[in-house]
């Protein structure tokens, strides 16, 4: 088994075991998606209510450390838990999802494997939606693989309502980056 198997399976077991709603988002989703790009950590969404930020916390003690030394106010702030998995000392990030976009994303997620290991990864539409909210280099990078690899299989028409929503809350480059990566590496050369 790989370090990543082990924190994959570290992190199922901990999602199945509390019964909180997971999907995989990031480079490791990329990556299961079919990229050879490398990461060195994992991002994973889970899905519970503000008043269950305490249970989270205490969930991922077992398997993880906390890379942070207030890890519920820090949750209760940024809603991310920043973790290193204890045996493979790679670093996790936990964010809740509370969105309607991340609560869409996770109907749609798939089941997907790595290694051995089936998980649940957003699906390649939402990678990109999640990559285009990110923005920063490397992500503008992996939507153009993402583009490429699933040329004629994206649900455009998701893809283009979903991003015009992120409008209303100020990031109109979304839906305005959404629309040049499909006409540039999708629907033109």
């Amino acid at each position: 088994m790989t370090e990543f198997q082990r924190v994959f399976q570290s992190l199922k077991n901990t999602c199945i075991n509390n019964k909180f709603p997971y999907m995989l988002i990031g480079g490791m989703a990329n990556i299961i998606h079919g990229s050879t790009r490398t990461t060195q950590d994992v991002d994973v969404v889970v899905f519970v209510e503000y008043h269950e930020l305490g249970e989270v916390v205490a969930a991922f003690q077992d398997a993880f450390l906390s890379r942070v030394s207030d890890p519920l106010s820090f949750m209760k702030n940024h809603f991310v838990l920043p973790l290193t998995h204890r045996k493979t000392e790679i670093d996790i990030d936990v964010s809740i999802g509370f969105s309607q976009f991340e609560q869409r994303a996770l109907a749609r997620c798939k089941k997907m494997k790595f290694g051995d290991i089936e998980l649940n990864v957003c699906s390649a539409e939402d990678l990109i939606l999640f990559k285009l909210v990110a923005a920063r280099p490397r992500d503008l990078l992996d939507v153009q693989e993402l583009m490429h690899r699933y040329r004629g299989k994206l649900d455009t028409q998701y893809l283009e309502s979903t991003a015009e929503g992120f409008s209303e809350v100020a990031r109109s480059d979304v839906p305005d980056n959404l629309a040049i990566f499909l006409s540039k590496y999708y629907n033109g050369d």
